[in-house]
C-alpha cells in the first residue's frame, strides 16, 4: 500500500473513533424521562425506567421507622380535566374559543377546581385557548388567530376572573357567574 493510501486509511480510523466516541458520549448522557400514562400503557416488567411527573399534593407519606417514602405522581393526564364553556375537553379543547375554562381533578380524596373567565373586553374575545393535550396547562391565546401589535405608548389590558370551587364543574353556574362578570347588575341606591 502506498503512503498516501495508508494516510487515508489511517485518518478514516481516526475520523472514525472520534465519531464512535462522540456517539457513546452523547447516548449515555441522553436521558428520556418517561410520563406515568406511558408507563401504565406498555410496562416492561424487567426494564429500568426513568419516570418524571409531578408528586400529587396530600400524597406523600413517610415513615421514619422504615425509612419509607410513599407518593403518588402524576403528569396530570389522568388527574386534570378541562371543560370549556362550549363544553369541549383536553381532546377537543385546543385552539377553540371560549367564555371561561374549568381545569378540574382529583385532590386529596375529592375533586376542585379553578375556572378562569375570560372578560368580553378582552383582546379578540372570547380568546382562543391553549389546553396542552398530556400536561396540566392551559393559557388564553389570542395569537392564535394571528399577528397583532401592541403600539408603544399603548397599554395592553386583560381582565380574568377565576373562581375556585370543591366539586366538578357546573357549567350553568360558571355561565351565571361569567353573565354577572360580563355585565355587572346594576344597583341603584335612593334616599327615602
Amino acid at each position: 500500500m502506498s503512503r498516501r493510501g495508508k494516510f487515508v486509511v489511517g485518518g478514516l480510523v481516526i475520523v472514525a473513533a472520534i465519531a464512535y466516541l462522540i456517539w457513546a458520549g452523547v447516548s449515555q448522557s441522553v436521558v428520556y424521562f418517561v410520563t406515568p400514562s406511558e408507563l401504565l400503557a406498555a410496562p416492561v416488567a424487567t426494564k429500568t425506567y426513568r419516570l418524571g411527573g409531578l408528586v400529587l399534593p396530600g400524597s406523600l407519606k413517610w415513615e421514619p421507622q422504615s425509612l419509607d417514602l410513599s407518593f403518588t405522581l402524576s403528569d396530570g393526564k389522568a388527574n386534570v380535566s378541562f371543560l370549556t364553556s362550549e363544553g369541549k375537553d383536553r381532546s377537543n379543547g385546543h385552539a377553540t374559543r371560549g367564555r371561561w375554562v374549568d381545569m378540574f381533578g382529583k385532590v386529596e380524596g375529592g375533586v376542585a377546581g379553578t375556572a378562569i373567565l375570560d372578560h368580553p373586553k378582552n383582546f379578540r374575545a372570547p380568546q382562543p385557548m391553549r389546553i396542552h393535550p398530556d400536561n396540566p396547562f392551559f393559557c388564553y391565546a389570542p395569537s392564535q388567530l394571528g399577528k397583532w401589535e401592541i403600539a408603544p405608548g399603548t397599554p395592553y389590558l386583560t381582565r380574568y376572573r377565576f373562581v375556585v370551587h370543591d366539586g366538578p364543574p357546573d357549567a350553568k353556574e360558571l355561565d351565571r357567574i361569567w353573565n354577572d362578570y360580563a355585565e355587572p347588575p346594576q344597583v341603584t341606591l335612593s334616599s327615602p
